[in-house]
């Protein structure tokens, strides 16, 4: 044994100290956290590049529409102030029932309505998917999903969406912003669409 030691004392070779471990671990560490920051920042520019792209579209077909027929596209068997979800693709999911998009489990939730997609698909093939724009979950545990649309009010019609944290809106109005230290924040946004005659 004794060999051995003055051998490897010749050669120079030690291990790590703990100290020296504790450094590496530490800095190992602190490019994970700025990784992760990092890939949030750039997954939440995706998100929101992708709704703003999908408001676009929306907006342009509504706009055609009115352009077209001097009124914006109805809604059936809806009141005056009712929502109605923007899109096809609204499956079972996470609290929802199909075909449902807004908050989940409030009454009444805004739901598909084929008269404003067959409406607006004379001009925009496909409808954009809006199902997968959500925001997690929201006051007393409800989640939102979806763009929705507000019906005909004269030469106004308007275009509703939740975005993550309290931040101001890609395209529309902030019209609330809310959360707590239990409720992550989040902020309701509305596109409104005026038409001059």
């Amino acid at each position: 044994m004794g060999r051995y030691e003055n051998s490897t004392r010749q050669r120079g070779v030690r291990g790590f100290t703990i100290v020296e471990l504790l450094i590496v671990i530490v800095v190992i560490a602190i490019l994970a956290v700025i990784t992760v920051t990092t890939y949030n920042g750039i997954t939440r520019k995706a998100e929101d590049a992708s709704l703003l792209a999908v408001l676009d579209t929306y907006e342009k077909a509504v706009r055609l529409y009115y352009s077209t027929y001097g009124t914006f596209p109805s809604t059936e068997h809806r009141g005056l102030w009712s929502w109605v979800c923007l899109g096809e693709v609204y499956p079972e999911e996470n609290g929802f029932m199909q075909g449902e998009c807004g908050i989940q489990g409030v009454s009444p939730s805004a739901t598909v309505d084929e008269s404003i997609n067959i409406a607006l698909r004379e001009f925009v093939q496909p409808l954009p998917d809006t199902h997968h724009i959500k925001v997690g979950t929201l006051v007393r545990g409800f989640t939102y999903q979806g763009v929705s649309n507000h019906p005909v009010h004269g030469s106004t019609a308007a275009i509703g969406y939740y975005i993550e944290g309290d931040r101001p809106c890609g395209r529309g109005k902030k019209m609330l912003a809310s959360g707590s230290p239990e409720v992550p924040q989040f902020t309701m946004c509305t596109l409104t669409i005026v038409v001059k005659n």
